[in-house]
């Protein structure tokens, strides 16, 4: 929608009763093409999701949300999130120079494909990255019905179970 947003983390990203995903806290979003709001160089964004264009203060377009939305994944995945360190630079310094675990590594049953998709959305060079959050959904909706038609539960993802009342 010539919106990049430009702090997609799990603490803006709401779902409904109904599971519509909703997108929350445009504070630090433009339209794209906009002149800047911000200066040339500034870091904007929560250190943990920033891409790496971010980090270096490079202008940024919508794949710099697409990496963001990469690290959400990882880290619904995983359970932490890909890169980090004890100080906000050692973040940086791992986003910047560090290639993540693969999530496998942390969930062993998560499909190739859908390994794959995450690790993709990851890419450093925003070239190499999705290039359209379509392709990401539409790699995402593959899986999600490659996983609903097998019937071999080793293949399947575990998912976690209700707590009991």
């Amino acid at each position: 929608m010539g919106v990049i947003h430009r702090d997609v983390k799990p603490a803006n990203v709401l779902i409904s009763k109904k599971g519509r995903v909703r997108i929350t806290d445009f504070g630090l979003a433009k339209r794209t093409g906009r002149t800047r709001v911000t200066r040339n160089g500034a870091v904007m964004g929560t250190i943990a999701y920033i891409s790496p264009e971010q980090a270096l203060g490079k202008e940024v377009d919508h794949r710099s949300d697409i990496w963001s939305f990469g690290v959400v994944l990882y880290e619904m995945l995983a359970g932490k999130t890909p890169f980090d360190g004890d100080y906000d630079s050692a973040v940086v310094y791992a986003i910047l120079n560090e290639k993540e675990e693969p999530v496998s590594r942390w969930r062993p049953d998560v499909s190739p494909g859908l390994a794959a998709a995450v690790h993709k959305a990851l890419e450093k060079d925003p070239e190499m990255r999705y290039q359209h959050m379509v392709d990401l959904v539409a790699d995402l909706k593959r899986e999600q019905l490659l996983f609903q038609k097998t019937d071999r539960p080793a293949q399947r993802m575990r998912q976690p179970s209700k707590p009991s009342r």
